[in-house]
């Protein structure tokens, strides 16, 4: 199961991996306050390289909170929306179970609760500077903080966890400081941990973090099968179905009027390439909008400003409710995000663009299997009839299905099943 040291050695491999480096190097450009952190960071001697990492380490210990209470019987905890949209979707599976957040936020290193999490901080400081002391040695500024993060997020929520009635956490990342903190104190308490993917993603170029949870509830075979792979016990899985809602196909004609048209982004957005679609797609006569929907971690987002739509700053959509985007698009074009399986959930034919982003080609195995459209060399109206071919073929569902396990199935089945499941995690026999 999850130990503290297990929970480091996870964040080490996945953040010194190239393609974390990558999503390190984007944020740096993408965000004044952590360019100037670093830029700190790399000029300073190792001492006070190891203040700041313990800095960062507090900061990361006192932004949790719980608001206790003697009938919890499971604990939520989410990092980011799309952790907390999927968690919001288990908690309406499993209502009857009476449950306590845990929140994070840097308001919560101002409030007066603070004073006594750093009284209980203090103790460990001389140890956690020495550890500080070996990451700044050893690794780049964002994977020593965050690897340093993990211990702190253990230490916090260790507190947290003590004396409650609390009988197992429900976390959506298996590679995350904050996550892997929770689940390691979880189990270091005696206590169950519940694990749900956030996304699709069954990207296998490098390094997949292993999960080491009671119970695994996925979105799909693919992940199940990925899951497995990379972790040396045999997982207790679910299946689970996705929160967006499906619809039929839906193929539009190039004859229709006043299509929408939605790019979906991921990290490491290419903006070059990101303009030269959108200007494809203003030549269509069919296509009467468009918008870009960026991603939910605002912070790996390049500016978007300088991109063009018919003359106008093309339509950003960072705020409004995934259900939405996918409700009005007509067509939509996809690197390699994950959302590429709820618009597909969705009825809303997928173009694959590998170039939009610097992802490796094909990263989710979405194309290999035949699911997505390739775009074309050359945008044209006749793109509407490959779109009719490719996902009105009659094998294209049972594609599907290995990406979406309740794709056309009975989800209520599934979701009784995944029920049933929590409960004996929480009331064992």
């Amino acid at each position: 199961m999850y130990s503290l040291l297990r929970a480091c050695n996870i964040v080490r491999r996945t953040d010194d991996s190239a393609g974390r480096m990558k999503v390190f190097m984007s944020v740096l450009r993408n965000s004044k306050k952590i360019r100037y952190s670093y830029t700190l960071y790399q000029h300073a001697p190792t001492a006070a390289k190891s203040a700041l990492i313990v800095a960062y380490g507090l900061k990361c210990y006192l932004s949790l909170a719980l608001k206790r209470s003697d009938g919890q019987q499971l604990l939520y905890f989410a990092s980011y929306p799309n952790e907390r949209r999927i968690l919001s979707h288990v908690r309406d599976n499993l209502d009857s179970v009476e449950h306590g957040v845990v929140t994070i936020s840097l308001r919560h290193c101002l409030s007066f609760g603070a004073l006594a999490d750093i009284v209980a901080f203090v103790p460990a400081v001389t140890r956690l500077f020495r550890y500080a002391r070996r990451l700044a040695r050893r690794h780049d500024f964002m994977p020593a903080c965050r690897i340093f993060s993990t211990v702190t997020y253990y230490m916090q929520f260790k507190r947290l966890l003590a004396g409650s009635n609390v009988e197992a956490v429900f976390i959506a990342c298996q590679y995350s400081p904050e996550c892997l903190g929770l689940a390691a104190a979880a189990h270091q308490a005696g206590k169950k941990v519940l694990f749900t993917n956030h996304a699709s993603a069954t990207g296998e170029t490098g390094y997949v973090a292993p999960v080491h949870a009671d119970l695994v509830a996925v979105t799909s075979q693919a992940l199940a099968d990925v899951y497995q792979r990379h972790t040396s016990l045999k997982l207790n899985i679910v299946p689970f179905p996705i929160e967006t809602p499906q619809a039929p196909m839906q193929t539009p004609s190039h004859n229709a009027a006043a299509l929408v048209a939605g790019i979906y982004l991921t990290a490491l957005t290419d903006t070059v390439r990101l303009q030269q679609i959108v200007a494809e797609f203003s030549l269509l006569p069919s296509i009467g909008s468009l918008f870009i929907r960026t991603h939910p971690a605002q912070v790996v987002n390049a500016d978007l400003s300088g991109i063009v739509w018919k003359g106008e700053p093309a339509e950003i959509s960072d705020n409004r409710p995934l259900r939405e985007d996918i409700e009005r698009t007509d067509i939509a074009v996809c690197g390699n995000s994950t959302v590429t399986i709820e618009l597909l959930r969705g009825g809303r034919p997928v173009l694959y663009d590998h170039r939009l982003d610097q992802l490796v080609f094909d990263y989710n195995g979405y194309a290999g299997h035949g699911l997505v459209l390739p775009y074309p060399e050359t945008l044209e109206d006749r793109i509407f009839e490959h779109v009719r071919r490719h996902y009105l073929n009659e094998d294209w569902p049972d594609k599907m299905r290995y990406f979406d396990s309740g794709y056309q199935r009975d989800e209520r089945a599934m979701l009784q099943d995944f029920e049933d499941a929590a409960m004996r995690m929480l009331k064992p026999a």
